[in-house]
């Protein structure tokens, strides 16, 4: 059931999208915030509840804390659309928090950025070497060209192996909705022992403001256009996801409410 089709095209998986909530343009067009409380009307949004105690930003579905309760070691899939501040959040959680949580490093076919902003978020391959490892069943999933862009993305069967090793708490992997089923099937069969949960968040602004900020970033050009699409229907499935953290908009340009909030989520016991 989409968001969870098992495919490696985005093309497929935003048209399975678009005919599985024909009906929710209307709450998706109106000026509010995302949030779980405008979004309810949406897939499993309803079911999130606020947590509170751990921090005002953190909604979570009933009993999913519970369900982990006592396991030493668990993995969490953080997940955003295009724009939407996961990489500068899980950055400076990972800084703070070290000794608590790991991340596992995927793997890109794509150059490095000249900022250096991506440093620590990917392996950096050549596409002979990447095609190599996958025809020799070296990922736990991967998307070929075409449908990230034009560079391959996947998570190899060794770093994850890696991370498990380091006896961490809490073990990090960020990505898209189309690799979180693979990895969790993954998951399940290689290492039952360890729960796996997902924490989806957006900026706490109007959709129209999110497509604003995707073009800012990536360009407004027609290549560019699927990711978009792409963000809009990544909203949708949010809903899908074990826990949500609202990432309301500073003036600092920094999300260090929503970082602090994710934080507190991680270390809570």
């Amino acid at each position: 059931q989409w968001p969870f089709i098992r495919t490696t095209s985005v093309g497929k998986w935003i048209a399975a999208g678009q005919r599985f909530f024909e009906s929710v343009d209307e709450i998706l067009v109106q000026q509010m915030e995302l949030t779980p409380e405008t979004l309810r009307g949406i897939g499993d949004y309803a079911r999130f509840e606020q947590r509170p105690d751990i921090h005002e930003l953190v909604y979570i579905k009933p009993e999913v804390l519970e369900s982990v309760s006592g396991t030493p070691v668990i993995l969490i899939a953080f997940m955003a659309p295009s724009a939407g501040g996961k990489d500068t959040m899980l950055k400076i959680a990972l800084s703070r928090i070290s000794e608590f949580a790991t991340k596992i490093i995927t793997h890109t076919t794509r150059e490095p950025r000249g900022d250096g902003s991506d440093n620590g978020q990917y392996h950096f391959t050549k596409a002979d070497e990447f095609q190599q490892s996958v025809d020799a069943g070296e990922f736990a999933e991967h998307l070929p060209p075409g449908q990230q862009g034009e560079h391959y993305y996947g998570t190899m069967r060794r770093d994850i192996e890696d991370a498990v090793r380091e006896g961490k708490r809490i073990i990090i992997w960020r990505g898209e909705f189309i690799g979180w089923k693979e990895l969790k099937y993954w998951m399940k069969r290689n290492h039952p022992e360890i729960p796996c949960l997902s924490v989806f968040t957006v900026p706490k602004a109007p959709l129209s403001k999110l497509m604003e900020w995707i073009k800012g970033k990536r360009g407004d050009i027609a290549s560019e256009h699927w990711r978009q699409s792409k963000a809009r229907m990544e909203v949708i499935a949010g809903g899908s996801a074990d826990m949500f953290i609202v990432n309301p908009i500073e003036e600092s340009g920094t999300p260090s409410q929503a970082t602090e909030a994710f934080i507190k989520l991680l270390t809570y016991s």
